[in-house]
Formats: structure tokens, C-alpha cells, sequence
């Protein structure tokens, strides 16, 4: 069984992926054309925000000294300033900021399982939050594209 220092590394990093998408589909709604496409952008973006803060309280709960490492990556800025390079030549289409939406939601909800997985009976309120965030994912993948995987 994983020690609570190392669950909270593994939580800090799923906080770091919800900042990260945060920041991505901040992004991407400023460069989709479409309003809906936009609206769900921001709505995801905002989601994530809110994903990441509840993560951080809860974990603050059972490992109150963890020092948590809130910045983004810095893939994540490399990949968002390709992005927007690409956005400006004209080589981005909504229906691309869609698939990679698809793609992140994938990824989000394989970190999800994969914390779930290790995470001890004595987590219950962070096991219920996991499960609460997982569910958010399984209802917004059923409208993104299918994404080969």
C-alpha cells in the first residue's frame, strides 16, 4: 500500500494536469471560431479550475504539510505555444481543437483510474471526490469525437 506522501504526489500530479487543461482550453476558446465549440472550451477550462482547487483542499485534509507544486508544466507552455502558432498560420480548425480535447479527456480519465487504483480505504471524501471528477469525464467524452487511441 502506497504511504499518503506518495498518494499526494500522485494527486499533486493530477492537480498539475487540471491546471494544465485549464490553462489549454483558456486557450483554445479564444482561437476556436465556432461560439458552441468556444462555450464548451471555457466550460472545460472552468471545470478543471474547479477540479484542481477541490483536489488541493481535500488533499490538504490527510497530508496537511504536503507541499503542493501548483505551476504548470513545462510541456504544457510548449504545447500551448505551438498551439497558437499554428492557430496564427492558419493550420488549426475547430474540428482539430476538438480532437485534442477528446485526447486530454482520455488522458485525464486513465489518471483518474490509475489514482483510483492505489488509493487506501482511509481516503473515503478523496476516493468520493476522484469518482465524482471521473464521472464528470465518462458524460462530457460521450459528445467529443471519436479519437483512435
Amino acid at each position: 500500500m502506497e504511504t499518503h506522501t506518495e498518494i499526494a504526489k500522485k494527486i499533486n500530479t493530477l492537480v498539475t494536469k487540471n491546471n494544465d487543461l485549464n490553462a489549454k482550453f483558456l486557450s483554445f476558446s479564444i482561437l476556436a471560431e465556432g461560439a458552441v465549440l468556444q462555450g464548451i472550451l471555457r466550460k472545460h477550462a472552468d471545470m478543471h479550475r474547479f477540479f484542481s482547487l477541490q483536489l488541493v483542499h481535500d488533499l490538504k485534509t490527510y497530508v496537511p504539510d504536503f507541499n503542493l507544486e501548483l505551476n504548470r508544466t513545462i510541456a504544457n507552455a510548449l504545447e500551448m505555444g505551438w498551439e497558437d502558432i499554428k492557430a496564427s498560420l492558419g493550420l488549426e480548425n475547430d474540428k482539430d481543437l476538438e480532437t485534442q480535447l477528446a485526447k486530454d479527456h482520455k488522458a485525464s480519465i486513465a489518471l483518474y483510474k490509475e489514482i483510483l487504483l492505489i488509493l487506501p480505504e482511509e481516503m473515503p471524501k478523496l476516493k468520493s471526490l476522484l469518482e465524482a471528477h471521473l464521472s464528470w469525464h465518462y458524460k462530457a467524452d460521450e459528445y467529443l469525437p471519436e479519437i483512435d487511441e
